[in-house]
């Protein structure tokens, strides 16, 4: 026997989640973008000397932070 259509379907919850999942995008982007401005600085290195692998971890987290924004407009949409 087959469900009826749009019985489990929650549109508020997936909505919710897809803004919570903006919002961790933009927190992610906002605070690698903090931390190359912080690093530029020279004062005190949040990784010590190694520029190198502070500038991945870095792009890391801008990227993941990109990726959740992709993923929380896409929820929102009810594509995903």
């Amino acid at each position: 026997m087959r469900p009826e259509p749009g019985r489990n379907d929650r549109p508020t919850f997936h909505k919710t989640r897809g803004y919570t999942g903006l919002f961790m995008g933009l927190l992610y982007c906002c605070l690698a973008l903090f931390f190359a401005i912080y690093k530029r600085e020279d004062t005190i290195s949040f990784i010590g000397n190694n520029a190198i692998l502070a500038y991945i971890l870095l792009g890391l987290m801008f990227a993941y932070g990109a990726f959740r924004i992709y993923r929380g407009a896409r929820m929102i949409q009810g594509k995903y």
